[in-house]
């Protein structure tokens, strides 16, 4: 869908409908990542992915460098919940891990 590539656009409508615009701003859902610590900081996504995956569906996970701590955002709140309950103070590759809810507002973002 969308123009060929040989159509030219009127000047009004250049850059409307751009695909991949608003691919930074997703928004996320209240309660759906946790925050695993303890994680060695040379782990990798796939061995977080195969440890919490069986909870559902992962939509993404961040393993900020220097930090032993990964960030696991879940596609749905009863799987996180249910991830955080049986995983914490389990094993993931070498570690012991404890695992909470992490707090997912962007800064300066506020919940009513």
């Amino acid at each position: 869908p969308g123009p060929a590539s040989n159509t030219v656009l009127p000047p009004k409508l250049e850059g409307m409908n751009t695909p991949g615009a608003t691919l930074g701003r997703r928004e996320r859902k209240l309660g759906t990542t946790i925050c695993v610590s303890g994680i060695s900081d040379r782990e990798k996504k796939t061995t977080v992915q195969e440890a919490l995956g069986e909870f559902g569906h992962i939509v993404r996970i961040e393993i900020p460098s220097g930090r032993r701590v990964a960030f696991v955002e879940f596609g749905d709140k009863r799987d996180a919940i249910e991830a955080m309950k049986y995983m914490d103070r389990k094993m993931i590759g070498n570690s012991t891990v404890t695992i909470k809810m992490a707090d997912d507002r962007g800064p300066g973002e506020s919940r009513a």
